[in-house]
């Protein structure tokens, strides 16, 4: 017999490992209930959704991320942004709960699309922190545009199977250069 489910960490710890194993749509929310060895009521008072028992290791990333961002010691607001979410990335044990909601989301498109969801907040914690931080003169339109187009540049490569680090640092260095206009270019 199956030890019961005591705690949503031991709940996240099954179901993570699970939707690795077998691939995230092709585990039922009562094939957690089964494995966890909870009841359905049990289950759905530590976990309000199947897919917040990936995205909300996702959304606790966007929260490190804005926090690295408040702590930089960078002058430079885009290189603020880039550090903080490559530094992140780089210190994501793969093995951990955020690594492995990663690891999923690379996996599976259809839960990636829920995590869209995610940029709304990420966006927030991100702008609040730059503007907490002074950066663009404290203005908050223009911190907001810079989280946005990081966040974007982040979903755009980390999203991906393969993906890397050094793919999303260049990314974040080529990214100005794509949204100047120079005369001879017109």
């Amino acid at each position: 017999m199956r030890p019961r489910a005591t705690s949503r960490d031991h709940i996240d710890d099954i179901a993570l490992k699970l939707f690795l194993d077998r691939g995230y749509p092709n585990v039922t929310t009562d094939d957690l209930i089964r494995e966890c060895g909870v009841s359905r009521p049990t289950f759905f008072r530590y976990v309000h959704s199947r897919d917040a028992l990936v995205l909300d290791h996702i959304a606790a990333f966007g929260e490190q991320v804005a926090l690295l961002v408040r702590n930089s010691d960078c002058q430079y607001a885009w290189e603020v942004l880039r550090e903080a979410m490559c530094g992140a990335i780089e210190s994501l044990d793969p093995n951990s709960r955020a690594g492995m909601a990663f690891r999923i989301l690379q996996a599976s498109p259809g839960i990636r699309s829920s995590a869209l969801e995610l940029t709304r907040a990420w966006r927030s914690q991100l702008t609040e922190a730059l503007v907490a931080e002074s950066h663009f003169g404290g203005d908050a339109e223009r911190s907001e545009a810079a989280a946005a187009m990081a966040i974007g540049l982040f979903q755009m490569t980390w999203a991906r199977p393969r993906a890397s680090t050094e793919v999303l640092r260049n990314a974040f260095d080529e990214a100005p250069s794509l949204t100047t206009i120079r005369p001879d270019q017109n």
